[in-house]
């Protein structure tokens, strides 16, 4: 009888430490705030961790085709109902070096790797992205002119 509640007592608390602790391995996912753009403009990158990681990334394969021009980093943890989880972002700002159909390689962290990821740069100026025309009109400006009547304005 005492050996059987030790061995319950045993497996209830494994339950629980199995049931409490975080995943050993990240979740990851790889996000661009665009797949398509042009030569000279800037891609944004983020790279979202969910659960435990203990390396930092190694974000050496993305030089191959991009100039990292900014990087930044954030850590979350949050508790709900007993429950902890962890989640880390980087975000980094990317122009690419060449026009074309370009890889955002796999990126690894440890023994985790994120998913590859393709995206277009096409030329600058040279032809429109969406209709394949010449762009004869050259850049657009947008002017704003604004006029204030009050010297103490109320802000809503």
């Amino acid at each position: 009888m005492m050996a059987q509640r030790y061995g319950q007592a045993i497996l209830l608390a494994l339950l629980w430490l199995t049931l409490s602790s975080p995943a050993l391995a990240a979740d990851w996912s790889v996000q661009v705030d665009r797949q398509r753009l042009e030569l000279g403009e800037v891609l944004e990158l983020r790279l979202i961790a969910e659960g435990d990681l203990d390396a930092e990334p190694d974000f050496a394969p993305l030089e191959a085709d991009f100039d990292i021009l900014r990087r930044g980093q954030s850590q979350m943890t949050s508790i709900i109902n007993g429950r902890i989880s962890h989640s880390r972002q980087w975000s980094l700002q990317l122009a690419p070096r060449r026009a074309g159909r370009l890889t955002i390689p796999a990126i690894q962290a440890g023994g985790d790797n994120s998913r590859p990821l393709s995206i277009e740069v096409v030329a600058s100026g040279g032809t429109s992205a969406r209709s394949g025309q010449s762009d004869q009109s050259g850049p657009k400006a947008l002017f704003v002119e604004s006029e204030v009547e009050t010297t103490t304005p109320y802000v809503l």
